[in-house]
């Protein structure tokens, strides 16, 4: 994630999926947080799915 373009797009696809309540994506710290209901690991598992599928690398 190299830009506020990649924010957008990491935020718009994760942040649809069920189960997320929140999508925060920082490019200049390489993150993304998400918030999900705890102990939902359907959600977690479906929002780095996701990710990667965007073409992002997961640490």
């Amino acid at each position: 994630m190299t830009c506020g373009g990649c924010e957008r797009r990491i935020i718009a696809n994760v942040g649809k999926l069920d189960g997320i309540l929140a999508v925060e994506a920082d490019s200049e710290l390489g993150q993304v947080r998400v918030a999900f209901a705890a102990g939902d690991t359907k959600a977690s598992d479906a929002a780095r799915t996701q990710i990667t599928e965007l073409g992002y690398k997961l640490q």
